[in-house]
């Protein structure tokens, strides 16, 4: 006897979401994090385009890269696992990837001198640089420098026990690209050297050296590069210098600008300098929403358990017989908007909705509208006292935190606190994952 025709099974449909409409999928994506955009793109090709798109137009939270640790004499064997902070999810990472962790613990020896739009630049054990993205594992190769650096100079402060801090003083300070290199004819590599904190560039596809610029007020504190074209350096003394990298021959970059003896225009109360004797000074060069920001970093050479810099008398003090150890500490920010009619920079009381990134990366600024989770008007700082890392087996690599403008407060970051001595530091790194 047959069945009656409500009996028959019915068929169903399958999703395909392969050919989901394509603003409906963009939309999708941009209310996904990093992370789960990441998880998408094994599903299909499409997918893995449409979340190369997101990462174009959007930008991201800067991730704190915990390098490999490397051995200590004092402090033992490294921890050679390399770990990720991220800010938006207050979780660390052990791992992104086994490819890109593996690419990672090979430069244990290596040493990190920048980061920029998601790749780490590094030296390896014969201050030859590359270029490394943590989380998609691709690596590039770049020109070996010594055409800046001759093989005597190598070879003399090649020492594997002092890598980071030997290698950023005296080879490579900080380096920089241009852009995301997507696109390798268009992204070139810009890098602070030598001892006497010079400037020099190489494109990324084509150059087989480095081309040194004619700059006239080294020593360079930082560089930062704005529309993908403009070189800017800036000098201990305020100075600052422009270079337009397409305009003019290959070789010879043209000069657009040059301020020297800028006029740093304090507020008449600021305390900071009447203690100037017990800090040293670092400074950094940012761009924030259209204006170039110089910032001053005050870090106490000693600092004690009240969080006052104090003199070398102070830890002879006491009943003990041993002197006291007090490592250095971040204490203060001021920051100035280069006003470049009058020439001067002048002091500002707040970023407004912005949060600047600073350390041994490249200086970055970013809205805090779309990312809830950072204090406002706020710096987010990593250790690059690169002359006092490798001081005292004690600490080192550990002064990092968040800085407020509003109340002068320093915080510890997230899962960060109680750390002493970090061999290899932190640096902030962009996420991108191709």
């Amino acid at each position: 006897m047959a069945r009656p025709p409500y009996y028959k099974k019915r068929k169903t449909s399958q999703p395909e979401w392969a050919n989901l409409n394509g603003d409906l999928l963009q939309n999708i994506f941009n209310k996904l994090s990093f992370v789960d955009v990441c998880r998408t793109k094994p599903v299909c090709s499409r997918w893995n385009k449409n979340a190369q798109e997101i990462f174009k137009t959007r930008g991201e939270v800067p991730w704190l890269l915990f390098p490999p640790q490397e051995d200590d004499y004092y402090l033992g064997k490294g921890d050679k696992t390399a770990r990720l902070l991220n800010l938006q999810e207050k979780r660390f990472y052990n791992s992104f990837n086994n490819e890109a962790t593996e690419k990672i613990m090979s430069c244990c020896n290596c040493c990190c001198v920048g980061s920029s739009h998601g790749w780490l630049i590094f030296l390896d054990e014969y201050a030859v640089p590359f270029l490394l993205n943590p989380f998609s594992s691709k690596r590039i190769q770049l020109p070996h420098l010594d055409c800046c650096l001759s093989l005597a100079t190598l070879t003399t402060f090649c020492n594997p026990n002092n890598v980071t801090s030997v290698w950023r003083e005296r080879f490579v300070n900080k380096a920089i690209l241009s852009s995301y290199p997507s696109n390798l004819n268009d992204c070139y590599v810009a890098l602070i050297y030598g001892r006497e904190s010079r400037l020099a560039f190489c494109r990324i596809n084509g150059d087989r050296s480095w081309t040194e610029l004619d700059g006239k007020h080294e020593p360079y504190e930082d560089i930062i590069i704005r529309n993908k074209t403009q070189l800017c350096a800036l000098a201990h003394d305020g100075s600052l210098e422009v270079w337009d990298m397409v305009q003019g021959c290959i070789s010879t970059p043209a000069k657009k600008m040059d301020i020297s003896s800028v006029e740093i225009r304090r507020r008449e109360d600021s305390r900071w300098r009447s203690v100037k004797y017990l800090q040293t000074l670092r400074y950094y060069l940012v761009e924030s929403s259209g204006d170039l920001l110089l910032v001053i970093r005050y870090v106490g050479e000693i600092v004690n358990t009240e969080g006052e810099a104090v003199s070398e008398s102070y830890l002879l003090g006491g009943e003990s017989n041993h002197p006291l150890v007090f490592p250095y500490k971040t204490l203060h920010f001021e920051v100035f908007r280069l006003d470049n009619d009058h020439k001067m920079w002048v002091q500002v009381d707040s970023l407004g909705d912005n949060v600047l990134f600073l350390g041994g990366s490249e200086s970055i600024s970013i809205p805090v509208e779309e990312w809830k989770m950072l204090k406002r008007d706020s710096i987010y700082f990593t250790d690059d006292y690169w002359e006092r890392m490798e001081g005292d087996y004690l600490f080192g690599g550990h002064d990092m935190g968040v800085f407020s403008l509003q109340d002068g407060s320093v915080d510890c970051f997230h899962g960060c606190h109680g750390m002493e001595k970090i061999k290899t530091p932190p640096i902030w790194v962009v996420p991108h994952p191709w």
